[in-house]
């Protein structure tokens, strides 16, 4: 017997010994503080999810901000210091948003 046969065989002999658990099943000994936290999990990563495509709409505040700046620069208009003021804005938003998900991520 090749060892590729009797891997296989032994796959075979480990999936037969387990029969398949629905999730019923699988909570019937949840007390309530199991159930508090998974759904208390579920919020948290739907909040993620809504969270996370916000990044990219910071980031295009950021690039409006650059190229906004990158004309005005050309112009010889530029106001640095609002110019420093809008981009800050949205570099404090990107690092707010990062550090809530990473904050929601551990705690989901």
């Amino acid at each position: 017997m090749t060892r590729e046969k009797a891997a296989n065989k032994k796959i075979e002999k480990i999936s037969t010994q387990f029969e398949d658990a629905s999730f019923y099943k699988m909570m019937r000994f949840a007390d309530c503080w199991d159930w508090i936290l998974l759904v208390l999990s579920f919020i948290l990563n739907v909040v993620f999810g809504i969270v996370t495509p916000m990044t990219s709409l910071v980031f295009r505040g950021i690039v409006d901000v650059l190229t906004k700046g990158q004309s005005d620069y050309d112009q010889g208009k530029l106001n640095i210091d609002q110019f420093s003021s809008d981009i800050m804005t949205y570099v404090w938003g990107y690092a707010g948003l990062g550090f809530g998900s990473f904050i929601l991520n551990i705690l989901a």
